[in-house]
């Protein structure tokens, strides 16, 4: 039979492993729950910085509108012409924030930026 024989220190080795790795997983979870954290705190900032102001929007003011503003157009998504639908230019900033957002004939909403669009 062959016995196993450890050095002292092969033996501190042992016991400092065993005695510090409960430490070292607690410490892992805890990082990992504040990533966690990071991450879900991270979502509601994002959604937070959607709302906003702008010095040329307010209860009574808003941007100089452009030409567009209530004529029809015909829309299509990704450039493809085959599939059209038909909708009004509802606003057309002139000046800043300079948005084009039009009101499909379906109900749907669309900004200027998510479509390509054609005047009637």
């Amino acid at each position: 039979m062959q016995y196993l024989f450890l050095t002292g220190l092969e033996v501190l080795i042992a016991l400092a492993v065993f005695l510090i790795l409960p430490f070292v997983i607690t410490a892992i979870s805890k990082t990992t729950n504040v990533l966690i954290n990071i991450h879900h705190w991270r979502k509601i900032i994002k959604l937070e910085i959607r709302m906003g102001t702008h010095t040329k929007i307010n209860f009574t003011d808003f941007p100089e509108q452009g030409s567009w503003l209530g004529k029809k157009f015909r829309i299509c998504f990704n450039y493809d012409t085959t599939k059209t639908l038909t909708g009004i230019c509802v606003r057309d900033d002139r000046e800043a924030p300079g948005r084009t957002i039009f009101k499909l004939d379906d109900g749907r909403y669309v900004l200027s930026t998510e479509c390509q669009c054609q005047p009637l």
